[in-house]
């Protein structure tokens, strides 16, 4: 399932279901978990979004999301009568013989619903890394639902509309992201990830409480040698594809790219030839190629997606509705390939999402390593700033104070002191919840729209999450070891195309391959050659200051604003935006601009 919506003292119309239908194959169906009433939204004939209910207790359960655990799981749910791809029952069964450690089954982009007959209480249990997110409202009647927008129409309906959070709009612009709980809605939070909320007794308020049910463990004082990291590692990622069972979940697929992390998946399964693999791109280059050549060693099915000049622009506004305007249109992906990645022989899509963040230290602040002044493409530990991966712009002045507070109100000023010898706390809050990281609307709409796996949050592998060093995520030196474990001698023998280098190249002579690459470019600029640019790259993604500078479809959607918006924006600036042409914006920043437009659109979407 993808998404839900429970209120505990009213019945919504249908329409509130429809509203979280987001996918053609979705379909709404209502939901009764004793006294809280709703709507679950099921993908595909196949799914299925009715509670499991012991007949003595009244007790029920229902899982919103996919979990993905062990066999025998699968085995005593159908022992138990649920059908195919069901694990309500199981889940009930644990959750009556063990509720202490019921969170611990939740391996997956998922979340648990629990009704609790003889205390009048609903328990929701949100996943580890917070992949899937629940919103409530903090006053009056309450109401959650996974989609904030849907939460804030709802409570319009009931004559109690949302201001819209300036604070919020403003951390989007100029950091790309936003601090949670915080949501463009004032009065609507999300809630924290790796938690068990109860809320107890009836009447249109029941009181809320909030247990942690998990925390990563501390970083080993003394960490092991990289070699057996990589090798438990590698062997780690097995056991969490062995849980991906084409009987009980589907046919399975990959998004594979000519990188480490997806070939890294695609070997680690049992029978690499089954996989339906995919590749996007804007016409045939080096990622593809590589791409195909890695699914051919593999022997299974490969489709070179090519996306038409437009894709961005003609999939914002259906991209913005889905993810509710998080955070950026340049993670606008996948919604033009929506009919491929959700054809019915499709049970279960992988993807490599998160691993940079989890075991590559992307959430680190890092220092680039220099060589006679050049910024080399690896790095070292950095000291804190509020700016990491995405980079961050100045607004006017009142905002970029406004969102520094909530920045550094976040990030205690003990754990910025020692940051250099304890990033990891601040690491992880930074990551978590993990459905509100910078790049979070390409994951929001495979969420919501396709039966999508994060495996790489598996709880085989998140031990590693601590478990690597800094210095070990660093330049993936931990992780690249442990692909090249994975991975048959063909497929070792192709170059990383993130870097051009083989993955088991040493630092040093990866090195040497960027410097070589530089004074080939350096001579070709004082022989007075320079490549064209074009809209396609090497990899898997367009140049998008390219982009923003050529769109017709883009300067469509930029322009002609109406005079709210544009003093709306004009207060988060500083500055009117529309006095400078698209292709400006596109030359100064096109991060910047793409985070202007899609919060035009989701403004214009919103009504304002």
């Amino acid at each position: 399932m993808s998404g839900f919506i429970l209120v505990p003292d009213a019945v919504l119309p249908p329409r509130w279901g429809e509203a979280l239908c987001f996918a053609p194959q979705a379909r709404a169906q209502a939901i009764e978990l004793g006294a809280w009433k709703g709507y679950s939204i099921a993908l595909g004939a196949g799914a299925h979004g009715s509670p499991a209910v012991d007949s003595v207790s009244g007790t029920q359960v229902l899982l919103v999301g996919r979990i993905y655990p062990e066999g025998a799981a699968w085995r005593r749910a159908h022992a138990l009568g649920s059908p195919r791809g069901c694990l309500s029952n199981w889940l009930l069964e644990r959750w009556q013989n063990d509720p202490e450690h019921f969170p611990d089954l939740l391996n997956g982009p998922a979340i648990a619903l629990v009704w609790e007959a003889r205390s009048s209480t609903l328990h929701v249990y949100t996943d580890r890394m917070g992949i899937f997110p629940v919103y409530a409202n903090d006053s009056g009647p309450l109401r959650l639902a996974s989609h904030p927008d849907v939460l804030a129409d709802v409570l319009a309906s009931e004559g109690r509309p949302c201001e819209l959070d300036m604070n919020s709009l403003a951390e989007c612009l100029a950091t790309g992201s936003g601090v949670p709980p915080y949501t463009y809605h004032r009065g609507i939070g999300q809630l924290e990830a790796a938690s068990h909320y109860r809320f107890a007794g009836f009447g249109p308020r029941p009181a809320m409480s909030r247990r942690v049910s998990w925390t990563p463990a501390p970083p080993p004082e003394t960490p092991p040698p990289i070699s057996d990291l990589a090798e438990e590692f590698a062997a780690a990622l097995r056991e969490a594809a062995s849980r991906r069972d084409p009987e009980n979940i589907g046919s399975p697929g990959l998004l594979l790219s000519g990188g480490a992390d997806s070939r890294a998946l695609l070997f680690s399964v049992a029978e690499p030839a089954a996989i339906k693999t995919f590749t996007f791109c804007d016409q045939t280059n080096p990622e593809a190629r590589t791409a195909a050549s890695l699914a051919a060693i593999a022997g299974s099915e490969h489709h070179t997606l090519l996306r038409e000049p437009e894709h961005y622009g003609r999939g914002a506004a259906q991209t913005v509705r889905v993810t509710a305007g998080m955070w950026s249109i340049k993670d606008a992906h996948f919604c033009g390939f929506l009919p491929e990645l959700s054809r019915p022989d499709l049970g279960n899509l992988m993807t490599g999402c998160y691993t940079d963040y989890l075991y590559k230290g992307l959430a680190y602040n890092r220092q680039a390593q220099r060589f006679f002044g050049k910024n080399l493409p690896l790095d070292d530990l950095g000291h804190f700033d509020p700016e990491f991966y995405q980079p961050h712009f100045h607004l006017a002045p009142k905002w970029d104070s406004a969102v520094q507070e909530r920045l550094l109100e976040r990030f205690p000023d003990a754990m910025r002191q020692t940051y250099t010898r304890h990033p990891e706390e601040l690491e992880d809050l930074r990551l978590r919840p993990l459905s509100r990281e910078a790049d979070a609307m390409g994951r929001l709409f495979l969420l919501r729209t396709i039966p999508w796996d994060p495996i790489m949050a598996d709880f085989a592998l998140l031990p590693f999450y601590r478990r690597f060093r800094p210095e070990q995520k660093l330049n993936a030196r931990a992780f690249r070891q442990a692909v090249l474990r994975l991975l048959p001698e063909a497929a070792r023998r192709i170059p990383n195309n993130n870097d051009g280098a083989p993955l088991g190249a040493s630092e040093s002579a990866r090195k040497l391959r960027y410097i070589a690459q530089m004074s080939l470019r350096k001579l070709a600029r004082l022989t007075g050659w320079q490549p064209a640019r074009h809209l396609a790259t090497a990899g898997s993604w367009p140049d998008f200051a390219y982009y923003v500078a050529h769109s017709a479809v883009l300067q469509e959607l930029w322009s002609a604003p109406s005079p709210g918006l544009r003093d709306l924006f004009a207060e988060l600036l500083g500055q009117n935006p529309w006095r400078r042409p698209l292709a400006d914006w596109a030359h100064e920043s096109s991060d910047f601009i793409l985070r202007l437009i899609t919060l035009r659109i989701w403004l214009e979407q919103r009504g304002v």
